[in-house]
């Protein structure tokens, strides 16, 4: 039974759920919002903190160079505020489609694509000469070949206009893992992460418990390791299906400690100020001397907040 305790509080760590690919279809119409509701307000009670978004490029610009149409995210943004969750927007700027698991498609932007046609430079190229239309290449990051514009200035130009009018609606393969989140918090790093594949079993819940404490919690205070969050991949309705459901509930209730839901990040300690600016370009010794591998951090044999007992 989940609880409220000021220095339990300091191990919660709060759970986002990734949204469908497809919640905005291709055509920027919110299909189904009253479907998407139910499940939202089931996220809700279940004591999720907030759930992820993909901002599709192709999809707010497809109509033409700086041609933005946000109606479609406004309303989806508005319905996540209303059911009392959190949102973290993800601006994506490559195609959707073709991972395991994806039934949607969505190119980057036509009038991109066109650009292309006369100037295929502007995607990555294999040895063969295959074309990867699924994202721009860093080799016109800073070439004004988008109708004047620069890919930098492109980018840059897309998430000024969603913070412009967003601004009312508003986050062996565990010995990667353990490694990736020791290099982190060696650095300080506010290190968050997600599910690769969707699981709705009490080991794939009680690992990623463990892996967000992997040292387990301490009831006096912060613990010393702990990821920053975690988002859920992804809504489904296999996931809202009630035994899957039951079991999930549980998983939010050990993220957070058995702690009751709360609504105060800075009660965690996760008050996000604003980003800064980028530091200076740093050496490409300097990159590859911080790229070695090291040892992770110790890790529990099992987390001491599963599910299942």
């Amino acid at each position: 039974m989940a609880t409220s305790n000021n220095n339990m509080l300091l191990n919660y760590v709060p759970v986002y759920v990734m949204l469908p690919l497809g919640v905005v279809s291709v055509d920027n119409v919110f299909e189904d919002p009253d479907g998407l509701k139910e499940q939202l307000l089931q996220l809700r009670a279940a004591g999720v903190d907030g759930v992820m978004v993909d901002v599709w490029w192709g999809i707010i610009e497809q109509k033409g160079p700086k041609q933005y149409d946000w109606s479609a995210y406004r309303t989806l943004f508005q319905l996540i505020q209303e059911c009392g969750l959190k949102l973290q927007a993800i601006m994506s700027f490559h195609q959707c489609g073709g991972n395991v698991g994806d039934v949607v498609n969505i190119p980057i932007p036509q009038w991109v694509l066109d650009i292309g046609e006369s100037d295929s430079d502007i995607f990555y190229t294999n040895r063969s000469g295959t074309r990867n239309k699924e994202y721009l290449t860093i080799g016109v990051d800073n070439k004004p070949i988008f109708h004047g514009r620069t890919a930098i200035e492109v980018y840059s130009d897309c998430m000024k206009s969603f913070r412009e009018n967003m601004s009312d609606a508003y986050s062996e393969p565990e010995e990667l893992v353990q490694q990736v989140l020791s290099g982190g918090w060696r650095e300080h790093i506010e290190v968050a992460g997600e599910n690769a594949l969707s699981r709705y079993d009490a080991t794939a819940y009680n690992q990623i418990i463990l892996n967000a404490r992997p040292q387990g919690v301490n009831k006096n205070g912060p613990p010393k390791l702990w990821m920053y969050g975690v988002t859920y991949l992804r809504l489904s309705d296999d996931l809202m299906e009630q035994s899957n459901f039951d079991i999930f509930k549980k998983f939010v209730v050990k993220m957070h400690a058995d702690q009751d839901y709360c609504a105060d990040p800075e009660k965690y300690n996760h008050a996000i100020p604003p980003l800064k600016r980028s530091g200076p370009k740093i050496p490409n010794e300097v990159l590859l001397e911080a790229a070695k591998p090291i040892p992770p951090f110790p890790w529990e044999s099992e987390t001491d907040m599963k599910i299942d007992g």
